[in-house]
């Protein structure tokens, strides 16, 4: 069974993706972040995410 990780850049994107939305709307960046996790225990994937700021 693979382990399931963040790596530091996905980690560091998430929280920016949380902190981004929570300007806007705190309790849809609550319910973003705990589907984000979800996803992966469910999946069983290595969630990978990596946004390029221009």
């Amino acid at each position: 069974m693979m382990e399931i990780f963040w790596t530091m850049l996905a980690s560091q994107d998430r929280k920016r993706i949380r902190e981004y939305i929570a300007e806007q709307n705190l309790m849809v960046a609550i319910e973003l972040d705990e589907r984000i996790g979800y996803f992966g225990r469910t999946h069983r994937l290595t969630p990978v995410l990596h946004l390029y700021y221009m």
